[in-house]
């Protein structure tokens, strides 16, 4: 019988919500005296790289006001060896903190989302286990972020009033790095409740009145027009409100009379495949595709969004049920 046993428990303040939460391993640079490890250097000590985990999560206090007016982002340290949470760092900001996401090698940058503001840090961590986090910029952002993705230097926005934005990370001299603004947009007024980032060029939206979208943006623009441009190339209404998703795939035996019996067909890099109306030629160039495949690429879609909700259905009605039955074996 499988059960889960709460390990570690850190409490929030009254009237604070946990928004949002994210795990990373990242390096650290320690050293060893001699004789405290296996190989040591000239002059007693030799440097190694040790790699922590760290949660970060980011909460909100709830208050008379429409908006929340503050918000923490806590830093905690997992002790795997004491299965503990350590409190290793606490930022109180003004605003609801609802999105976190890391940026470049190592975790370099942390992108905040607070309001309607990108905020963003440095995540430094020094010898001894300091964790150091240094504020760089700021932007505004819509009304409100919604969501928050990275694709190399870039920062995908989503609002629940302007749909998405871009933002560059952009890296100066002397350690200055600032936040400008990206290439394109949408341009379309929708609530987005989640980004799926299928490829440098391509997005799959998800708004709240059930359209998903599929947006592309010129690599190599021509004009203006082209570089500012984030256009939908395709857009289905799924019938129901799709909270939050993601891009994976999963292997689906197939007993039909026209597939061999046992034969498994991966659905989701198939539709992340034929989700695309466009595809390049050799010279780079995009080409349109006939209506015909179109509608043949969005009933796939449909397909594969069908059967990754139910999946997902389940995997909530088994996590529900185990919650309750550890509530029932804490009352007893």
């Amino acid at each position: 019988k499988q059960s889960f046993k709460t390990l570690d428990v850190f409490a929030l303040e009254r009237g604070e919500l946990l928004n949002c939460m994210i795990s990373i391993d990242k390096r650290v640079s320690g050293t060893l005296g001699q004789g405290g490890g296996h190989h040591h250097a000239q002059g007693g000590r030799a440097s190694r790289t040790q790699a922590a985990t760290f949660v970060l999560a980011g909460t909100a206090f709830i208050d008379e006001k429409t908006i929340p007016s503050k918000g923490r982002l806590l830093v905690f340290r997992v002790n795997a060896k004491d299965c503990k949470l350590e409190l290793v760092h606490e930022v109180v900001h003004q605003g609801s903190i609802q999105q976190l996401e890391t940026a470049r090698e190592n975790h370099k940058y942390l992108l905040m989302g607070a309001n309607n503001q990108v905020l963003l840090y440095s995540l430094n961590l020094k010898h001894g286990g300091q964790f150091d986090l240094r504020f760089h910029d700021s932007k505004i952002c819509g009304q409100f972020v919604q969501v928050l993705k990275v694709v190399e230097d870039q920062v995908i926005v989503g609002d629940i009033m302007n749909g998405v934005m871009m933002v560059d990370i952009k890296e100066k001299r002397h350690d200055q790095v600032s936040l400008t603004e990206g290439p394109c947009s949408s341009q379309i007024n929708i609530w987005v409740n989640e980004v799926i980032v299928m490829s440098r060029a391509r997005i799959l939206v998800v708004d709240k009145q059930s359209n998903i979208f599929i947006m592309e943006r010129c690599l190599e623009p021509k004009n203006e027009i082209e570089k500012f441009k984030l256009r939908t190339v395709a857009q289905i209404n799924f019938g129901e409100e799709v909270a939050t998703a993601i891009l994976g795939s999963f292997k689906l035996s197939s007993r039909s009379l026209d597939q061999p019996q046992g034969r498994d067909l991966k659905l989701g890099e198939a539709a992340k495949e034929q989700a695309l109306p466009q595809q390049e030629d050799e010279g780079g160039q995009i080409q349109e595709q006939p209506m015909r495949k179109r509608r043949k690429m969005n009933d796939e879609q449909i397909h594969y969004l069908q059967a990754k909700s139910t999946l997902q259905l389940e995997k909530q009605a088994m996590q529900t049920e185990t919650n309750l039955k550890i509530v029932n074996e804490q009352l007893r």
